[in-house]
């Protein structure tokens, strides 16, 4: 008899591991599919998704660099979290997720971490973190905590939850990497173009001008509608 008792509560029990699973992710997926002009308009939604199933207060997105973190992101409130905040990766318990490739837990912070540097009696109590990469190379770390309450031990659903959540904070991470490169490419073509020591012009591969930098222009004493839409051959400096 007990036993036949003991296995309906396995089962009871992991059925609603799995209900809590499933509603887990559909709330992930509803908040990966927020619009946002912005990163953090993105990943805001998805953090706040983190918090809930993780059951904790807050949650940030930091990148590390040179022994510095800077907060990219943040969802929930903890005091000297917010996007834009440095300060030096000694100070926090993600020097300790960077460590190592595993997912980082601190149950208790007042029990473990007394004599740890990130720690003082105003520093989070609870934290789960793990780290962040972008094409390939450490880039920082995606991290839960919670101010006074210690936590319980993460199931396995909750690592699955924790390790979706970083591949896609990846991706968005990437992403903003990506558009920086461009946007910086974008300002050298800019400030090569409008060098004033070299003529310039971007043609179309017919030979139409589309485009001419100032110098050229005042070279042949011309504005652009005089000779954007003829040939380079055509206009002035052919001649």
């Amino acid at each position: 008899m007990s036993d036949s008792v003991g296995e309906e509560r396995a089962a009871t029990h992991s059925a609603t591991e799995q209900d809590k699973h499933l509603a887990a992710m559909q709330d992930l997926t509803e908040a990966m599919a927020a619009s946002g002009d912005t990163f953090e308009e993105r990943v805001e939604p998805v953090l706040a998704t983190g918090r809930k199933h993780l059951n904790f207060s807050s949650g940030y997105i930091g990148a590390a660099s040179d022994g510095v973190q800077t907060v990219l992101a943040n969802s929930g409130s903890v005091p000297g979290i917010a996007a834009g905040v440095e300060r030096p990766l000694s100070d926090t318990y993600c020097k300790h997720t960077l460590r190592g490739s595993e997912i980082h837990v601190i149950h208790a912070a007042s029990e473990s971490m007394s004599d740890d540097q990130a720690y003082d009696e105003s520093a989070p109590e609870s934290y789960v973190g793990t780290v962040i990469r972008a094409n390939g190379a450490v880039y920082g770390t995606l991290c839960f905590m919670n101010n006074d309450e210690p936590i319980a031990k993460l199931s396995d659903w909750q690592h699955t939850l924790l390790e979706h959540l970083a591949q896609w904070i990846e991706s968005e991470v990437e992403r903003e990497l990506a558009v920086d490169t461009r946007d910086q490419s974008q300002r050298l073509l800019e400030a090569t173009f409008d060098s004033p020591e070299t003529f310039i012009g971007i043609l179309e591969p017919d030979g139409t001008l589309v485009k001419a930098n100032e110098l050229s222009l005042e070279f042949i004493d011309a504005k652009p509608t005089d000779v954007l839409g003829e040939t380079a051959w055509e206009a002035a400096w052919g001649n």
